[in-house]
């Protein structure tokens, strides 16, 4: 993969943002957007753990808590 500049990182972001935001304004209620950020964080999790491993993720969440 070609290296990327900091405007490139910006606009790919946006780009993969968009269909999430979508799904974010098509949320009914909390409960709903809820479960859009549930699910949103356990694919995120899975995501963290197959690119960075075991350790890696757990030092993506660390300052969560």
């Amino acid at each position: 993969m070609a290296s990327m500049n900091d405007d490139d990182i910006d606009c790919k972001m946006i780009i993969l943002m968009k269909p999430l935001e979508q799904q974010i304004m098509m949320c009914d209620s909390d409960n709903e957007l809820l479960m859009l950020a549930c699910a949103m964080l356990t694919r995120t999790q899975i995501i963290f753990k197959q690119v960075l491993g075991d350790d890696g993720a757990k030092l993506m969440f660390k300052d969560l808590s």
